[in-house]
């Protein structure tokens, strides 16, 4: 009788909409992360996680095969989370606007929602920064006009610039969108809105992919792709 109640609640638990929707949105697509595991050119090897964070992003992304997965991050908490779960080979602690890799020593340079904690200057400098350190293939991924303000402790977690598609798209990324823009954010719609609309706003927030992916001035995230030149 317990075992039956048990699978029964289990069973129905699975089909609970939040956790319904997340399994949806898992195999989306137009979702940033399975995106950029459709751009990443299948001959990398090895694989550079700039602002790596959590680690969130890799692990999603899973394992490709690499050879090497290193992340760099200012945050220690951060990279102590990362090499608990093993999500790299190696953790390195550093500030992003100096990062210490020798050039061209890494075949993939991914920079995950990033770009927009740094001030203008420095993010030009931190593209030109990767471009020189990867091999094949530089990734940035970037919300537009998000706000967003410290937490977790960590002070590197506030926004300073928001960029737009054709800017990168001037330095020779191929640049497609997804989601709505100001859907998120500290005062986005999905935010400010009552919380029981919010997995109704965050469908649409995906089904909008459709549209911006293709018409990425109209997005809420930017992905963009750069082929490097040796």
């Amino acid at each position: 009788m317990t075992n039956n109640h048990t699978k029964q609640k289990t069973k129905s638990s699975a089909y609970h909409p939040k956790r319904l929707l997340k399994r949806i949105l898992a195999t989306w697509p137009l979702t940033p992360v399975q995106i950029i595991r459709r751009r990443i050119d299948k001959s990398n090897q090895t694989v550079l996680d700039v602002g790596c964070g959590k680690g969130i992003t890799m692990d999603r992304i899973k394992n490709r095969g690499w050879s090497y997965r290193v992340g760099v991050d200012i945050f220690f908490p951060y990279l102590e989370e990362c090499k608990q779960l093993n999500t790299y080979d190696d953790c390195v602690l550093c500030d992003i606007r100096n990062l210490p890799v020798e050039r061209k020593s890494i075949d993939l340079v991914l920079c995950v929602e990033v770009l927009e904690h740094l001030d203008e200057k420095d993010g030009r400098n931190l593209i030109k920064s990767m471009e020189e350190i990867a091999r094949h293939q530089v990734i940035i991924t970037t919300p537009v006009a998000y706000e967003q303000y410290e937490y977790d402790n960590n002070k590197w977690q506030q926004h300073k610039a928001s960029w737009k598609g054709t800017e990168l798209e001037r330095l020779g990324y191929q640049v497609t969108g997804t989601g709505f823009r100001g859907f998120s954010g500290e005062r986005g719609i999905i935010n400010r809105w009552p919380k029981w609309l919010k997995p109704l706003l965050i469908c649409v927030w995906n089904l909008g992919s459709i549209l911006t992916y293709y018409f990425p001035e109209l997005a809420g995230d930017l992905i963009c792709v750069k082929k490097i030149e040796m």
